[in-house]
């Protein structure tokens, strides 16, 4: 993380990058999730939150207010 620091100030393009790095510690946290039936429905939704901060075209990458909304669901 940290793009933001560099650039001076938290604009959309820095946004997106942080939202990728946000991406990569979830896809770090759901290589150590256990596979158990409980944990199926939380393992689905952390993978759709890792691609949506992940997506390759950067202007579709979700915002922090969109991981929010999400995560608040």
């Amino acid at each position: 993380f940290g793009a933001s620091y560099f650039t001076g100030s938290f604009s959309e393009q820095a946004e997106r990058v942080e939202a990728r790095a946000f991406g990569v510690l979830v896809s770090e946290l759901l290589d150590r999730l256990e596979a158990r039936q409980q944990t199926k429905n939380f393992r689905k939704r952390l993978q759709v939150l890792r691609d949506k901060c992940m997506d390759a075209d950067v202007k579709r990458r979700w915002s922090f207010q969109q991981i929010v909304n999400y995560l608040d669901d």
